[in-house]
C-alpha cells in the first residue's frame, strides 16, 4: 500500500501514483472498462468482469429470444418467459 507523506491534500501526491498500472491485470471483457483497478460495467451488465449480461438469468422456455433482459416470444407463445402456448395460433 502506498501512502503519501509530507503533503496536506490527497491531490498533492496524485503524481506519485500511476493509476494506469492498477488496470494492467484487470480484464473487463467487451462490456466494461477498468478505472483505478476496478471494472465499471456498461449499463445492463454486472459482475467483477462485467460478464453478467441482461439476459444471463432469463429463460425464454426455448420458445423465444432474450434481448435486453426481455423475452421476445416465437409465434404461438406468450408470457413473461414465453411459457404459455397460445392455442389457435
Amino acid at each position: 500500500m502506498h501512502v503519501c507523506t509530507g503533503t496536506r491534500y490527497c491531490y498533492d501526491c496524485a503524481a506519485e501514483f500511476n493509476l494506469g498500472e492498477l488496470c494492467d491485470d484487470v480484464h473487463c471483457g467487451s462490456y466494461g472498462r477498468c478505472d483505478a483497478g476496478l471494472c465499471v460495467c456498461d449499463e445492463g451488465h454486472s459482475g467483477s468482469s462485467c460478464e453478467i449480461g441482461p439476459c444471463s438469468n432469463i429463460d425464454c422456455s426455448n420458445h423465444g429470444r432474450c434481448s435486453e433482459g426481455i423475452c421476445s416470444c416465437d409465434t404461438g407463445y406468450d408470457g413473461y418467459n414465453c411459457q404459455a402456448r397460445c392455442w389457435g395460433s
